[in-house]
């Protein structure tokens, strides 16, 4: 019950954003994940992983989104408030010898990713609609 309440505040509060703030977000939390799939995938080579070809479709979609909302921002004439730079994972995660530990920390990343992915899905379907409704 509690995740689902998360869910809906987290949509509600998505859905009142500005558009230049649902750029903005969007494009700031999906610049995080890249920098998780990098992490991810790097391990994946480094400890002979057997998901490597499927976190690189994924990461491959991942760069597709940044991509089209970075095209959204530049049409709409919308400056990221900053770039994310790698050193927002810390260490402790970066050298993860223990196998258990880094599945634990890519299904985190990736549970998060799916959910973000959901939010930012709602939040521009909202924005269109709010957009058609405005013309």
């Amino acid at each position: 019950a509690a995740a689902v309440v998360f869910f809906y505040v987290v949509v509600v509060v998505f859905c009142i954003l500005k558009e230049e703030t649902a750029f903005k977000k969007s494009f700031q939390y999906l610049q995080q994940f890249a920098i998780g799939f990098e992490q991810m995938i790097l391990d994946q080579l480094l400890y002979e992983g057997t998901l490597l070809d499927e976190l690189r479709e994924v990461e491959n979609y991942l760069f597709q989104l940044i991509c089209e909302v970075q095209l959204g921002m530049w049409i709409l004439d919308i400056s990221p408030d900053s770039h994310v730079q790698r050193k927002i994972m810390a260490l402790e995660y970066r050298e993860m010898k223990s196998a258990s530990r880094r599945f634990i920390r890519d299904y985190a990343i990736l549970k998060d990713y799916i959910r973000t992915v959901d939010y930012i899905e709602l939040l521009f379907s909202s924005l269109k609609s709010k957009s058609l409704n405005h013309e």
